[in-house]
């Protein structure tokens, strides 16, 4: 996943770039299966706000494709999400954030952290 900070210079908003492959684990193949490119709903205030956007968007992609191949061929699929955003990346790990708690509201996801 990628997005573009402010990326339209009228709107200010930026854009989501996913890509969705489906990886041979034993040959190391992958295939392309799904991509999407669309500006973002609202207007990011920060480039890892807009990185957070586009993980949403690309792990909401990434449970639908799981949930069809598992209804298809009755087998379990692994998500793996990449990013360049060490930002993102350490929003997603740390966890909980009240800096995070828009993220909801803003890329139309419940996010439930254990705050324990």
């Amino acid at each position: 996943v990628d997005s573009d900070f402010a990326g339209d210079r009228h709107s200010r908003r930026s854009t989501t770039g996913v890509l969705v492959f489906l990886i041979d684990e034993e040959s190391g193949s992958r295939t392309l299966l799904d991509w999407k490119s669309k500006r973002q709903s609202f207007i990011s205030l920060s480039t890892a706000e807009a990185e957070m956007a586009a993980i949403i968007a690309g792990v909401k992609i990434g449970v639908r494709m799981c949930e069809t191949f598992r209804f298809l061929t009755d087998k379990e699929m692994h998500i793996s999400v990449k990013t360049d955003s060490s930002a993102a990346l350490g929003a997603v790990k740390s966890g909980f954030s009240l800096r995070l708690l828009h993220m909801s509201r803003v890329a139309g996801v419940n996010v439930r952290w254990s705050l324990g």
